[in-house]
C-alpha cells in the first residue's frame, strides 16, 4: 500500500465517522428542536388568546395535535437510538464476556470493561467512532508505537520532529514504528512470536478501519479504530488478547530499554479509571445547559411582553 493511498485512506475513515456521528446528532437535534418548536408555538399561540381560549375548542385541537406530532417525533427517535445502543451492548459484552470481563455504561453511548486475564490487569473501552481500546497492564517502562503507514500521521510527527524506525524486516514495510528506545524496539520487532503478533494485530480487515499497537511505560494497547461493530467479535477479542499477552511475554525477557519513560498520573488515571473525568463534564455540560436554559426563558419573557 503506497504511503499516498494510506494517507487518502486515513482522512476517508476521520471523516466517515465524523460524519456518521454528525449525522446521529442532527436526527436527534432536529426532533428536540421540533419537540421545542411546538412547545414554543402553543406559547405563542395562548398567551394572545388567553381571554378566548376556553370557549375555542378548534384552537385546542390545533394545539394538541401540534403537541401530538412533536412528542410522536421525538419519541420514535429516541426509541431509535435507544435499541441501537441495547443491542450494540449486549453484542459488545458477549465479546468480552468469554475474558471474564463484565460490561459496564461507558459516557453516554460507550462501554467499558475491567478486570484480570492471565493474571494481568485489563482494562477496555468502546466509544464513539467508534473506536476500541484495549489495555494491558505490563511493566515496559519506554514507549513505542506501531500502525499502518499513513502520511498524514507522518506529516504529523515531522512537526513534531519526529520520524518513524528504519525496520530491517521487510513484514513490517507496511507500517510505521516511533519508539524512544530504538534499539529496543528493533529487538522486539526480530522476536519471531512478536512479529506474527503484531502483524496480526495490525492486519486491516477493510477499507476504513485503522490499527495501532502502543507500548508505553506501564502498560501495552491495541487501538481498533472506524471498524464496524461486528468486527468486536468473541474470535476477534480472544484472538487480540492473546496477541496482547504474547508481545508483553516476549518484552519481559528482552534487555530493559535504555532509554526509559514513567506514566503520567492522568495517563494511569485514562487507562483505569477513566469514568472519574466524566462527573466533571457531566456537570460543566448542565451547567452549560442551565445557563442556556435561563437565557432562553429571558428572551421568551421579554418577547412576549413586547407583544
Amino acid at each position: 500500500m503506497s504511503s499516498r493511498h494510506a494517507g487518502s485512506r486515513s482522512l476517508k475513515a476521520l471523516l466517515t465517522g465524523y460524519l456518521r456521528g454528525f449525522g446521529l446528532y442532527i436526527v436527534v437535534s432536529v426532533s428536540a428542536l421540533c419537540l421545542l418548536a411546538a412547545l414554543a408555538g402553543v406559547g405563542a399561540l395562548l398567551v394572545p388568546l388567553l381571554d378566548d381560549l376556553v370557549d375555542n375548542a378548534e384552537l385546542w385541537v390545533m394545539i394538541g395535535v401540534l403537541i401530538l406530532w412533536a412528542t410522536l417525533s421525538f419519541s420514535v427517535t429516541l426509541l431509535i437510538v435507544v435499541v441501537t445502543l441495547v443491542r450494540r451492548a449486549r453484542q459488545l459484552d458477549a465479546a468480552f464476556a468469554p475474558l471474564g470481563l463484565p460490561g459496564k455504561l461507558y459516557l453516554s453511548n460507550g462501554r467499558q470493561y475491567h478486570g484480570t486475564v492471565a493474571g494481568r490487569r485489563v482494562d477496555a473501552y468502546f466509544h464513539r467512532g467508534p473506536i476500541l481500546e484495549v489495555y494491558v497492564e505490563a511493566p515496559f517502562r519506554t514507549r513505542v508505537s506501531i500502525g499502518t503507514r499513513d502520511s498524514l500521521a507522518r506529516s504529523v510527527g515531522r512537526l513534531v520532529q519526529r520520524q518513524p524506525l528504519a525496520a530491517d524486516n521487510p513484514d513490517f514495510a507496511h507500517l510505521d514504528v516511533y519508539a524512544l528506545d530504538e534499539r529496543w524496539a528493533q529487538d522486539l520487532l526480530y522476536q519471531p512470536q512478536a512479529r506474527a503478533a503484531l502483524l496480526r494485530l495490525t492486519a486491516s480487515s477493510g477499507s476504513r478501519d485503522i490499527r495501532q499497537v502502543i507500548v508505553a511505560p506501564e502498560s501495552i494497547a491495541f487501538y481498533l479504530r472506524y471498524a464496524r461493530v461486528d468486527e468486536v467479535s468473541p474470535e476477534h477479542v480472544q484472538q487480540w488478547m492473546d496477541d496482547l499477552l504474547a508481545l508483553v511475554r516476549v518484552a519481559e525477557n528482552l534487555p530493559a530499554p535504555t532509554q526509559t519513560a514513567e506514566a503520567t498520573r492522568l495517563e494511569r488515571k485514562g487507562r483505569t479509571e477513566r469514568s472519574s473525568f466524566f462527573l466533571p463534564v457531566l456537570l460543566g455540560v448542565l451547567g452549560l445547559a442551565g445557563v442556556l436554559a435561563c437565557f432562553s426563558l429571558v428572551i421568551a419573557l421579554v418577547l412576549i411582553r413586547l407583544q
